[in-house]
């Protein structure tokens, strides 16, 4: 009985064990390489945050791609850029640091303007000021020191720092009291200081009061203008952009990504 089922098993049509292993070998290899292809990574101005996450969105819904963003002040993240970080695209809130990167070498051309964020000075409702909060009752108290602290990004490297400095220098206030400035690292760090009560008032992109963070909380009192220079954030292709990357640079000049911006209070320059 034995034998028979062994000579049974025997004359069975043989499995070939090495095309099931090179079947393997390939199925595993695919697989690796696919685990191993990261998506492309784009460097995006704080500022951006809500309006990007929203427009990164609707292009990976649209194209099936997928991106990686990371956001941080303008400076640091063309200094990362200088020392190899591999970003394929480059969104700047000035030209100023389109034009380090050129100058380094690391691109070769200065893009393309994206978008105009106009600014403002936010009041949390728990902050001393918030009571009959105007333009003018801020400048006085400012000027007068009649504040606990106030919040904004660093100048150094964050261009809305160098706007929001501009600004209080336009209103005759040329310097801050260091123990009543809070320096936040960029634009979008700001909000949690006045936020937790740190701070009594900061200086804020209009498009955070569109946020629900922010939305129907404390109030937004509009600086003029013509205190500071505008804050036009300037969209670089990075020489090792991929292609779905350049499709996203295209997909940033389209109705439905100016429309986003818009949204949130940007102001989109007419395309050359």
């Amino acid at each position: 009985m034995h034998r028979i089922l062994y000579h049974h098993y025997m004359s069975m049509p043989q499995v070939n064990l090495t095309s099931l292993r090179n079947l393997v070998l390939i199925l595993l290899t695919g697989l690796s390489l696919q685990a191993l292809a990261e998506p492309p990574v784009i460097a995006v101005a704080a500022n951006l945050n809500a309006p990007m996450t929203k427009i990164v969105s609707e292009f990976e819904k649209e194209k099936g791609a997928t991106f990686r963003v990371t956001y941080g002040s303008s400076g640091n993240l063309a200094r990362q850029i200088v020392q190899g970080a591999p970003y394929e695209l480059f969104i700047s809130a000035s030209s100023s640091y389109i034009e380090f990167l050129f100058k380094q070498g690391v691109i070769s051309n200065n893009g393309w303007a994206f978008a105009n964020g106009p600014i403002g000075i936010y009041v949390p409702e728990d902050s001393r000021l918030y009571k009959g909060a105007k333009l003018r009752t801020i400048v006085t108290a400012l000027r007068y020191k009649t504040y606990r602290k106030i919040a904004l990004a660093n100048p150094e490297h964050a261009p809305y720092g160098v706007a929001a400095m501009q600004a209080l220098q336009s209103a005759g206030i040329w310097a801050l009291e260091s123990t009543r400035t809070l320096l936040a690292e960029d634009v979008s760090q700001v909000v949690p200081f006045v936020l937790s009560g740190n701070a009594d008032l900061a200086i804020i992109p209009y498009s955070f009061m569109k946020t629900d963070q922010l939305k129907g909380k404390g109030k937004y009192i509009a600086l003029p203008a013509e205190w500071y220079e505008p804050v036009t954030q300037h969209v670089v292709l990075l020489e090792n952009a991929s292609e779905v990357t350049r499709e996203f640079d295209r997909f940033l000049a389209s109705d439905r990504a100016r429309s986003i911006l818009e949204d949130y209070g940007y102001a989109t320059p007419e395309l050359q």
